[in-house]
């Protein structure tokens, strides 16, 4: 029962980790070509690097193999 949940849980932060990416894609090219200040500009990076990183953080194949057991 808990390696199928642990199964489902990882799915599903695999999926919201696919998901994040995308919207900040899509919020990185949206930005692109608008004219923003020097700290306007800085601020989108600081914010992308940290978004990205987030986004890496809960991705179970970017964590650890799905398969190892993690429990000890």
């Amino acid at each position: 029962m808990k390696r199928r949940q642990d199964l489902e849980n990882q799915a599903d932060m695999w999926a919201k980790s696919i998901q994040l990416r995308e919207y900040i894609d899509a919020v990185e090219i949206a930005n692109s070509n608008k004219p923003l200040s020097e700290e306007s500009r800085e601020q989108l990076v600081k914010w992308l690097s940290w978004a990205r990183e987030h986004a890496d953080r809960i991705d179970p194949l970017k964590t650890h193999a799905p398969f190892e057991d993690n429990s000890q």
